[in-house]
């Protein structure tokens, strides 16, 4: 196996794990939500005690809603990403820059809106930003060594020269 394919692979396996990671949170938060409505999303993802007058206070209701919808857009980049993997390994490029960008905006979300803030440490905060920068950095190495697709061809000695 070429350098390119086990770079690739591995990055790969990454991504995919970051997809899985992304699906596992977004399923989990909407599972509460529709089990138990804006309430449970604070006392059981986050075990902050709320009660119904808490939840009468019509910001702390809009942050319930958009932690959910973000759960939702968190586990539709989890399924894009699969989808883009599959490319990706299949030897297009298109496939690493949708990863690249789309799994990078929701990691980016992660890091400002949970990890910076406090809301969010150690294992369970910087496993998804590690994997989805290491996988980055494994898939540009494997798709970089060849090129996407066949092998690069050799460059002629004249044209190096120059």
């Amino acid at each position: 196996m070429s350098a390119r394919n086990v770079y690739l692979r591995i990055g790969a396996v990454l991504f995919v794990l970051v997809a899985i990671l992304n699906l596992a949170i977004g399923i989990y938060h909407t599972v509460l939500f529709a089990a138990g409505g804006s309430q449970s999303m604070f006392s059981s993802a986050y075990g902050i005690p709320v009660t119904a007058v808490d939840m009468a206070d019509p910001a702390r209701a809009l942050g319930a809603d958009a932690i959910e919808v973000y759960s939702i857009l968190l586990a539709g980049y989890g399924l894009l990403s699969i989808g883009a993997t599959v490319w990706m390994l299949r030897g297009h490029r298109s496939g690493f820059w949708i990863n690249a960008l789309f799994v990078g905006i929701s990691q980016l979300a992660i890091v400002y809106g949970l990890n910076i803030p406090g809301q969010l440490g150690g294992l369970n905060g910087y496993l998804g930003p590690a994997l989805y920068v290491v996988g980055v950095a494994l898939s540009a190495m494997g798709l970089t060594v060849s090129g996407a697709g066949a092998p690069a061809t050799p460059v002629p000695r004249e044209r190096l020269a120059r």
